[in-house]
């Protein structure tokens, strides 16, 4: 992980210029269709800050955040919500949210701390809320140019789905990259829920 940080932080700059203008709206439409109107989202991972703005400009109330502190310095200079900088296991919030935003994201976690990290962002989900979380289709782990990924595809992710305490799947679906030069790559989509635990 921390080689991929070292990544994003020296590559901000070309990181941010190559995804900010990517059209994701079939995805937005599929998870907003989960999220109250003018409900929280917290963008996990945000990145160029993209997806978090496009939902801000829709009316949410949306927070995010990002690893990378090169690329947090740079988008919070561009957005009027908070986004703050810290990773998948020590950002913490009092809010609950209405559904978390993990696009392309969770990929850089390895396998084995994938449950823990799931299961610490969706204690910031209000019950009922929604998770949404992308990974490259696939069944490796694997480096490629400098960083970590983590591929799921529905037979993967079904092992990590069963160690989900309290989340269940609503949808898995495959999509195409949306990016030019990366027409032949495929993403593994899933969107889970939280239901309410034994103990509420």
């Amino acid at each position: 992980m921390n080689q991929t940080l070292a990544y994003y932080n020296e590559h901000a700059e070309d990181f941010i210029n190559q995804t900010q203008s990517v059209d994701m709206g079939l995805l937005y439409e599929t998870f907003l269709s989960y999220i109250p109107e003018n409900g929280s989202i917290l963008d996990a991972g945000c990145g160029s800050a993209r997806d978090a703005l496009a939902f801000y400009l829709k009316h949410y109330d949306v927070v995010a955040f990002d690893a990378s502190q090169a690329i947090v310095a740079i988008v919070s200079k561009q957005c009027a919500f908070p986004i703050y900088h810290a990773s998948f296991l020590n950002f913490n919030s009092q809010t609950n949210f209405d559904g978390i935003w993990a696009c392309a994201s969770l990929l850089h976690v390895p396998i084995e701390d994938q449950v823990e990290s799931i299961l610490h962002l969706s204690s910031m989900l209000k019950t009922e809320g929604v998770f949404y979380l992308s990974y490259k289709l696939g069944k490796t782990e694997k480096e490629h140019n400098g960083r970590y990924f983590c591929n799921f595809d529905k037979l993967s992710f079904s092992e990590i789905a069963q160690h989900l305490t309290d989340l269940h799947i609503v949808e898995q679906w495959v999509t195409t990259d949306q990016r030019k030069n990366r027409i032949n790559e495929q993403w593994f989509n899933v969107i889970l829920r939280k239901q309410s635990s034994c103990n509420e």
